[in-house]
This record gives structure tokens, sequence and C-alpha cells, in this order.
């Protein structure tokens, strides 16, 4: 599978979809907006449901709803 044809797997799989990530304490809710390959690692742009601002996340710490 090409590189490409990875991150289109990852898109698929979790672009536009809602899920959670773990912060400490807290599991917040988030819609993942965007993916990425770096370093070798799939990465996730999320943002909460309710709030605002965004972060690039390991796609592991993503729990898929």
């Amino acid at each position: 599978m090409t590189a490409h044809e990875q991150k289109k797997a990852i898109e698929d799989r979790t672009v536009n979809g809602v899920g959670f990530v773990q912060f400490d304490k807290m599991r917040i809710k988030v819609k993942v907006i965007d993916s990425r390959k770096s370093f070798g690692r799939d990465d996730v742009l999320i943002t909460p449901v309710a709030g605002d601002g965004e972060q690039w996340v390991d796609l592991t710490r993503l729990m898929i709803a």
C-alpha cells in the first residue's frame, strides 16, 4: 500500500468522524477534521464538539465513537 493509499484509508475511517480523546482524567468528545502521516505515525487533527481550538494527536489516542 502506498503512502497516499494509507492516508486515504485513515481519512475514510476517521475524518468527519466523532470520537473521544483522553486528556489526564478527562475524556473529551472530539470531531476529526484532518489526518496526516508524520515521522511514520498516523496523526489526526481534532477539535472539541463543544468549545473551540484544535490539536494534532496520535491516532492511537482516538477512541472512535
